[in-house]
C-alpha cells in the first residue's frame, strides 16, 4: 500500500461502492486505494482474474500501481512478471481524465506509452483496468465529475437481452416490408412484388440501439473484457453507443467501407 500511495501515513478500511480504501496524511484524506478486480471485474488475456492495487489522489492522478494477481500466458514467450510490474509502475502521475494509448514503439508522444514487448494485449488490459476503475472510484468519491446526464455508469448486475429490451435500456424498432415501403415507392423502388406471393409482413429491419457506457448495459452486451477495453479509452464526456440490426436492410450501406460512416 505504501508503494501505491507514497506519502500516506495510514489507511482506512475497504468500504463504499465501488469499494476503496481511504489514504490519510495525518488526519486528512489525500486519496483512495482500490483493487481493479473489485471495482470493474478486470480480466487478463487468459480470461482469468487480473487484479491491480492502484491509488488515486484528490487531483485525479494515479499515485501508483502494483499487480496483486495475474494469470497471463507470458513466461513461455520470454516475458517476465517483473516486466509487467515495471509497466504498471509507469502509470504513477497520469491524469485519469486523459488516458494514454498503449502501443508498440510509442516514441516521444505524450499521449502514448510503450506496451511490454511480447505482451501488447496484456499491457492494454492492465492499462484499461487501472483507468476504468480509477474513474469509477473518482466519480463515486467526488474527485471527478459525474456524467452530467445522471446515468449510473458503474453500477452492474447481470441481465439478459430480453430484460434490457423490456426495461428500455435497449430501444428497438421493427419494420415489415409494407411498413417500410412508402419512402422507397417515392423513389420508384418497390420492396416487394404483390403479384409474386411474397409476404408484405415479413421483416425488413429490426433495429436495436442504446447507450452502452453504463456498465449494467455495456458489460452485459459486450462482456467484461471488451467493455473494459472500450470504456478505459474514452475521453472525459465521451460515450459508447450500441447499434445492431437484423433483417433484409443494412443501415451500414456500402460507402462506409471508404468513408468510415454508415449510410
Amino acid at each position: 500500500m505504501n508503494q501505491v500511495f507514497p506519502g500516506a501515513t495510514h489507511y482506512g478500511s475497504m468500504d463504499g461502492e465501488p469499494p476503496a480504501i481511504a489514504a490519510y496524511k495525518n488526519e486528512e484524506i489525500i486519496g483512495y486505494l482500490f483493487r481493479t478486480h473489485a471495482v470493474v471485474r478486470s480480466l487478463g488475456l487468459s480470461g482469468k482474474t487480473l487484479d491491480i492495487l492502484s491509488g488515486l489522489d484528490l487531483n485525479g492522478a494515479i499515485t501508483g500501481a502494483v499487480i496483486l494477481e495475474h494469470h497471463e500466458p507470458i513466461l513461455a514467450i520470454g516475458v517476465s512478471s517483473e516486466d509487467l510490474e515495471q509497466f504498471v509502475k509507469e502509470f504513477a502521475g497520469m491524469d485519469v481524465r486523459s488516458p494514454v494509448r498503449v502501443v508498440r514503439r510509442a516514441g516521444n508522444r505524450p499521449d502514448q506509452m510503450d506496451a511490454v514487448s511480447g505482451a501488447t494485449v496484456s499491457s492494454l488490459l492492465m492499462a484499461d483496468a487501472i483507468f476504468q476503475s480509477a474513474r469509477a472510484v473518482g466519480q463515486s468519491r467526488g474527485i471527478l465529475e459525474r456524467d452530467a446526464s445522471g446515468v449510473d455508469l458503474t453500477g452492474f448486475e447481470p441481465v439478459d437481452w430480453p430484460k434490457l429490451l423490456q426495461e428500455g435500456s435497449i430501444a428497438q424498432l421493427r419494420l415489415s416490408l409494407m411498413e417500410a415501403e412508402a419512402p422507397f415507392i417515392e423513389k420508384g423502388v418497390r420492396l416487394y412484388d404483390p403479384t409474386s406471393g411474397s409476404d408484405p409482413g415479413s421483416l425488413f429491419i429490426e433495429l436495436s440501439a442504446g447507450l452502452a457506457t453504463p456498465a449494467r448495459i455495456g458489460r452485459n452486451l459486450l462482456g467484461t473484457q471488451y467493455f473494459n477495453r472500450l470504456t478505459a479509452g474514452l475521453e472525459d464526456g465521451e460515450h459508447i453507443f450500441f447499434l445492431a440490426a437484423n433483417g433484409r436492410y443494412s443501415f451500414k450501406g456500402t460507402s462506409y467501407i471508404k468513408t468510415g460512416r454508415f449510410d
